[in-house]
């Protein structure tokens, strides 16, 4: 099973809890699209904090420290990857983000 969402919680204890969490349809997600491990290596190269695919594996996210990080992150894996749709957002009760 997996662990409670606590009620609140700073950035730090965020990724220790997701860190105990799983996305059980990743390995298969893997094996039918092998790329999505390279979206998870340029989000983990490009300073995120967390990375992990969402859902089916549609999309892949990152965690970083501050808005500024993300925003490098995106222009940086945006230049490597073209093609690739990529977007910096703010989470819900992140301060100071535009």
């Amino acid at each position: 099973s997996l662990p409670a969402v606590p009620d609140t919680m700073n950035f730090q204890q965020c990724i220790a809890w997701l860190a105990d969490t799983r996305n059980d349809l990743e390995a298969p997600a893997l094996e039918c699209c092998p790329q999505i491990s390279n979206c998870l290596v340029a989000l983990n190269n490009a300073g995120a904090k967390f990375a992990r695919m969402s859902g089916s594996g549609a999309t892949c996210f990152g965690l970083f420290a501050d808005q500024e990080s993300a925003i490098a992150a995106r222009d940086s894996i945006s230049t490597q990857y073209p093609d690739w749709w990529v977007a910096a957002g703010r989470t819900i009760g992140a301060k100071n983000a535009d």
